[in-house]
């Protein structure tokens, strides 16, 4: 879900309005109803996963009996192994493809009739309170506990909310007197030091993925240069063997876009890995700017359309890592 927010007043939000937040991931996480349409659809994943497996089972066996064909067995025990090897790849990506799409319709289905609920229930909530507004957690990048009516609504729902590890005081018993901010992670982010020093990190892996497809291209585009119907070593094959060369082309074009795809996420792994640190150090100090600011809430830049002067965190935060902003 986006950053966007429930209206529960038609007025512009003012520091005396009444404002808090749901975290809805979180109230669902609690619903009965959404921990059994979980488990149905790990037990349809698990259903598919063995199917997989056993594809995969039969797929090996084959493989290692391809392996061990010479030049003395007979081309049309190779092309029928070849054959058969192809279409069991075919088979095994169709079936993953088809379990996850599945699997994603499913859950969607299930969790449609839990949001309504969920929402009907957050609306009784906003009324009970005398909220002007409801926020969703997700849009926003600070906020006080205060302000937080998630075990509120849990509660209305007829459900325990579960115990925090730490003790949270006043949660739910909302502020009437609020402080707004906003903050632009794509205006700061690219600015710190540590970003531009993992950005390289990237760019170097990403040159040495690219050596590598590119090597497999070099390979392939060589073999595709002999299998030339116009040179004479081509011409003379028996047509069996032909048939098996433009098969192993095919097999080694998969090939590389599968490394491709593989180099891609691995790609993402490591920049995801990188990103993690400067993420966690980014919200500590927004959280340390914020508090010091006294805000109550402060939300991502980049859902507001209209912001007033002086709001903006994002030079703020900038200043405590050392970093002088760019002169508009």
């Amino acid at each position: 879900m986006c950053g966007c927010i429930w209206v529960a007043s038609s007025s512009i939000a003012t520091a005396q309005d009444k404002l808090a937040y749901v975290d809805e991931s979180y109230i669902l996480a609690q619903m009965p109803e959404y921990k059994a349409a979980q488990g149905e659809v790990e037990a349809y994943q698990k259903q598919m996963q063995t199917e997989l497996e056993a594809k995969r089972k039969i797929y090996d066996e084959k493989v290692a009996i391809a392996k061990k064909m010479d030049d003395k067995t007979p081309v049309v025990v190779r092309e029928s192994k070849i054959k058969e090897i192809t279409e069991l790849e075919k088979q095994m990506r169709d079936l993953a493809e088809a379990a996850q799409q599945e699997s994603q319709a499913r859950m969607g289905k299930k969790l449609q009739p839990l949001t309504e609920k969920i929402k009907k229930t957050i609306d009784q909530v906003s009324q009970e309170k005398g909220t002007n507004f409801i926020f969703r957690r997700e849009g926003l990048l600070f906020s006080l506990e205060e302000n937080n009516l998630s075990d509120v609504v849990i509660k209305k729902l007829n459900l325990t909310p579960p115990v925090p590890a730490t003790p949270v005081a006043n949660r739910g018993e909302l502020k009437t007197s609020n402080k707004i901010a906003y903050f632009s992670s794509d205006y700061v982010i690219p600015l710190l030091p540590t970003y531009k020093q993992a950005e390289g990190e990237i760019k170097v892996y990403q040159t040495q993925m690219q050596k590598q497809v590119e090597a497999l291209q070099k390979a392939f585009q060589e073999k595709v240069a002999l299998a030339n119907p116009e040179l004479p070593s081509w011409k003379n094959l028996p047509e069996a063997t032909k048939k098996i060369r433009v098969e192993e082309l095919e097999k080694m074009q998969a090939q590389i876009e599968e490394t491709k795809q593989k180099a891609n996420k691995q790609a993402q792994e490591k920049y995801g890995k990188l990103m993690e640190p400067i993420y966690k150090d980014l919200q500590t100090k927004l959280d340390a700017t914020a508090k010091e600011g006294n805000y109550t809430f402060v939300f991502k830049l980049e859902t507001s359309l209209m912001e007033p002067e002086g709001t903006n965190l994002s030079e703020s935060v900038l200043k405590k890592y050392g970093v002088t902003p760019p002169k508009k």
